[in-house]
């Protein structure tokens, strides 16, 4: 998992078996800084603030440091194994998955949970689609990805992907409105427009797919 501070060309990386946040200047090729974290999974750089936030699944934590000094400023409890996170900046929240299935909602201002959406199932990857006050969340214990109202902060339906299983990268094709999904089980991309209705189409694919990246300037996903 990977961040970019693109004004200062700083890299952020969660370096999971080292159990640290490395921090990279990318113009002078090499390491800034290291902050000792236990399991980080997701990071973000949030430029509107200057904060770097990272989820501490062994700590159940998402961690803010600051962007320029890169020290401490908060540490906000969201629950067992935080995994995944997203950010709005209009609102200036984040968007956490962790534990056995919710989706922990955060004023990344006053560095507190505000809200939370059970979710049934471990969560892997998940998206905001902001214009919609929505997410779409992988629910690989539950086949199905859950679709949650975040004005209602509830789940509002479920995709359920049928004869496939292990889906844990997800990505939005931007300017498609469509929603990419990687199973693992057999492996295949499922694509899904996101008006209602919409069946998901079927794609080959191979091997344990792990992340999921859309260019759309030339229409490629990369798997």
């Amino acid at each position: 998992h990977l961040a970019r501070d693109a004004a200062r060309q700083h890299l952020f990386v969660a370096a999971l078996a080292n159990d640290t946040l490395e921090i990279l200047d990318l113009r002078a090729g090499k390491v800034l800084a290291s902050r000792a974290l236990g399991e980080p999974q997701g990071v973000l750089y949030l430029a509107d603030l200057d904060r770097i936030a990272v989820t501490s699944g062994e700590r159940g934590t998402i961690e803010l440091f600051d962007g320029a000094s890169f020290e401490s400023r908060a540490t906000i409890e969201v629950g067992a194994d935080a995994d995944n996170l997203r950010y709005d900046p209009r609102e200036k929240r984040l968007y956490v998955v962790h534990g056995d299935g919710a989706l922990a909602i955060v004023d990344a201002v006053v560095g507190k949970v505000i809200g939370e959406v059970e979710l049934g199932g471990h969560p892997e990857a998940f998206q905001l689609d902001l214009e919609h006050a929505r997410a779409f969340v992988n629910v690989p214990a539950k086949k199905d990805v859950a679709v949650v109202d975040l004005a209602a902060r509830s789940v509002r339906e479920r995709w359920p992907l049928g004869e496939f299983s292990a889906n844990f990268p997800m990505t939005l094709l931007s300017g498609e409105g469509a929603l990419a999904i990687g199973c693992r089980t057999p492996s295949r991309l499922l694509v899904r427009a996101l008006d209602a209705g919409a069946a998901f189409e079927t794609l080959e694919l191979s091997g344990d797919v792990d992340d999921l990246c859309f260019d759309g300037e030339r229409g490629l996903l990369y798997a």
